[in-house]
């Protein structure tokens, strides 16, 4: 699907997000009781709000904030790839988007030609990193931010949960099941996405959730490599 000289112009992306607070009770009162009204539309038999806060806020970009960007690209060198990653993690969101903001502007002003790359990156990571960053007013946004307007086809980030779609839309496909379908290491073997929020508020594994954001973005990298045809990275470590 892609050639070597393709793969080197990826930009691989993935995102960790957790509540914006440690309890539901922290919410401005507005935020409490929008937030009431989503639960009761998502699960109707639900009566406990704050228990849900704890366990779902953390993919609704409202309620919640971003704590690790995981970036990485892949250069070619005699003919095997060869990964570099840099993985951003601040408690306080908006140094954590300063950081993220400054990265995308160096990217895109050396090369036009970079696309991101993610798992789900069309739905999840790059509307949560838009919505985050108005929030906190960061204007302009970062180019491959901006597609508000744009044709479906004009937006030319590289999404690998379409790689397994064949134009099929019906269908979700995780991260972790191409993984094990392709025989690719798993990064979700230690933490998944529901453990972050944990991981975070109560456990304070700082360390562990920037290391589960990276694997994530080494994951996405190997299925690039996978169904391209082309030598895959060494095992994760």
């Amino acid at each position: 699907m892609f050639t070597p000289q393709e793969v080197e112009n990826l930009i691989f992306l993935d995102i960790e997000t957790v509540p914006a607070t440690d309890q539901y009770q922290s919410l401005s009162p507005v935020l409490q009781k929008h937030w009431e009204r989503k639960i009761k539309r998502i699960d109707p038999t639900n009566e406990d709000p704050a228990s849900a806060y704890d366990t779902r806020a953390g993919v609704f970009a409202e309620y919640s904030k971003i704590v690790c960007v995981s970036c990485g690209y892949i250069r070619f060198q005699d003919q095997l790839p060869v990964p570099t990653f840099k993985t951003m993690f601040h408690t306080e969101e908006k140094e954590l988007l300063k950081e993220t903001y400054e990265l995308f502007g160096k990217i895109y002003g050396q090369s036009k030609s970079r696309r991101l790359c993610g798992h789900n990156l069309r739905e999840f990571d790059l509307p949560f990193l838009g919505r985050r960053m108005l929030v906190h007013r960061m204007l302009p946004l970062p180019e491959p931010l901006q597609v508000f307007g744009k044709k479906p086809w004009e937006i030319v980030h590289v999404d690998t949960m379409d790689l397994f779609r064949f134009g099929d839309h019906k269908t979700f496909t995780s991260l972790e099941v191409m993984t094990d379908l392709f025989g690719i290491d798993s990064p979700k073997s230690t933490m998944n996405g529901a453990d972050v929020a944990k991981a975070y508020w109560n456990d304070h594994r700082y360390e562990e959730i920037q290391r589960y954001c990276e694997d994530d973005v080494q994951a996405t990298m190997q299925l690039v490599l996978y169904v391209s045809g082309l030598p895959l990275l060494p095992a994760a470590n």
